[in-house]
């Protein structure tokens, strides 16, 4: 069995775990280096499909909240008015029943307006 002759040649140290390499270089048509990669302006594939989720979620959380809007309304019209205003049940069951509903509501509506 032979062995190689030991070189005298370091190798470079082991580049930490996580740390960014160093974008690769190419000369432009007056010789300068330039990066090579996506433009500045330009979204990779990865980034368009994460916007278009984002704005999918932001949708989704509009048409919720303006749902939930609507039934809160559509609850104090049928419900809480007229059982407070007819005195079909006293003021405690009435803030047992719906407690701080109209500020839950207003909550609701800033959110989605404001």
């Amino acid at each position: 069995m032979t062995t190689l002759p030991k070189s005298n040649v370091k190798a470079p140290p082991p580049r930490p775990k996580g740390s960014p390499r160093t974008p690769v270089k190419a000369k432009d048509k007056e010789g300068g280096k330039k990066e090579k990669g996506p433009k500045p302006n330009e979204q990779s594939e990865e980034d368009r499909e994460r916007e278009g989720l984002r704005e999918k979620a932001i949708v989704e959380l509009i048409e919720t909240e303006t749902t939930y809007c609507g039934l809160l309304d559509k609850l104090c019209q049928h419900y809480v008015i007229p059982l407070r205003d007819y005195k079909l049940i006293n003021e405690e069951q009435h803030k047992t029943l719906f407690p701080q509903l109209e500020v839950i509501k207003q909550l609701s509506e800033t959110f989605l307006h404001g």
